[in-house]
């Protein structure tokens, strides 16, 4: 069985959950709190340590990974259907990371390039490393992190330098207690998609020191969305940014260091698509795994070639253009990610909860059993 090391799991947790709120979730809590966006992007540390809290729970009352803990908890019946659901659900979030991919590249970097052949190019270069298997994925996440945090760090450092009109986030605390609390769920939201773990905390040495390296990923995302927010402030303040598509990228384009290091939103989109890429070929490697897991197969990888036609035909189906999109975001896919990803895990460990004769000693702490991969 194929293993990871704890900060490859550190990196692909941070990869699931960095790079896509990065772009949006700034934008999104302007929009509900104006001028005081940074703070709900804080606060979204409590809600993301419950939904920790879940997770490592549910590892640790589990014996199998999922989607196999469904069968284990649930029964066989209703665990293979629901593991089904998720097969769809993987996908759908697939698609969504490529589409967004491809609606960002065509509004800013490629707008002459057909969008068939930006989704072939990212479809092409997950498949690879899909194929490749979980330790290459693991190696990927690490670069990208290494390098996307570095970057990313500088960016929001000389931001904050450059544009330091700090008017821009006054009124402290003037909001509503309403559209603050739906501003922290939606940036919560974010924090459901380390659901991977699940299925990757089995293939380090101890599947529970998954625990910790979860809160340092949380804690470093929080840190990264919530300084985006403030460097998106002092640059263009609320009312400005509510006018752009991606109020991130517009003040990326914008930094210089001294009067020769320009045009960084070079080297931000090469950075930002490593990410997207990464987030893409783990939930596509979530969706195969699962079918495999399902439907009892011996290996996952056969599985990638044609569920990438899946991923890719709905990707371009999921909307008509950059509006369609948005409300998907906001009607679908923050909703999908509530109920699949934090309601029903809720669900399952409550269930284990109360049926403890069926679910292995939580002192055991290592791997107590082996799957196919």
């Amino acid at each position: 069985m194929e293993k990871i090391s704890k900060i490859q799991l550190y990196c692909m947790m941070v990869v699931m959950t960095s790079p896509i709120a990065f772009l949006q979730a700034p934008k999104r809590l302007i929009n509900l709190v104006d001028n005081n966006a940074w703070l709900p992007a804080f606060a979204s540390i409590v809600p993301g340590i419950l939904i920790i809290l879940l997770y490592i729970k549910l590892i640790e009352k589990s014996r199998q990974p999922f989607p196999l803990m469904l069968e284990e908890h649930l029964g066989k019946i209703a665990g293979k259907i629901l593991g089904f659901i998720y097969i769809g659900i993987f996908i759908l979030v697939s698609s969504y990371a490529l589409r967004l991919f491809v609606d960002f590249m065509e509004i800013y970097v490629q707008p002459a390039t057909p969008i068939s052949v930006l989704t072939g190019l990212m479809l092409l270069g997950s498949f690879v490393s899909l194929r490749a298997g979980l330790t290459a994925m693991g190696r990927i996440c690490e670069i990208t992190v290494y390098i996307g945090l570095s970057f990313t760090l500088v960016i929001l450092v000389t931001a904050i330098i450059n544009y330091p009109d700090w008017g821009n986030l006054m009124p402290l605390g003037y909001m509503s207690f309403k559209n603050f609390g739906i501003a922290t769920w939606s940036a919560s939201t974010v924090w459901s998609r380390i659901i991977p773990v699940l299925t990757i905390a089995y293939f380090i040495e101890k599947k529970m020191d998954a625990s910790r390296i979860l809160f340092m990923a949380v804690a470093t995302s929080v840190c990264v969305i919530g300084l985006t927010a403030i460097a998106t402030l002092l640059t263009f303040g609320a009312p400005f940014s509510r006018l752009l598509v991606y109020p991130t990228f517009a003040f990326v384009r914008l930094i210089q260091i001294g009067e020769f290091v320009q045009h960084l939103d070079i080297i931000f989109v090469g950075i930002w698509v490593l990410g997207v890429y990464a987030v893409l070929f783990i939930t596509w490697f979530m969706a195969c795994f699962t079918a495999q897991q399902v439907f009892g197969l011996r290996e996952y990888r056969f599985l990638a070639a044609p569920i990438s036609l899946i991923i890719g035909v709905l990707s371009i189906i999921m909307s008509n253009n950059i509006i369609e999109f948005r409300v998907v975001t906001l009607l679908l896919i923050n909703w999908v990610y509530f109920a699949a990803f934090i309601i029903i895990p809720f669900i399952v460990l409550f269930i284990a909860l109360i049926k403890p004769a069926a679910n292995s000693s939580p002192l055991n702490t290592g791997q107590e059993s082996e799957f196919q991969l």
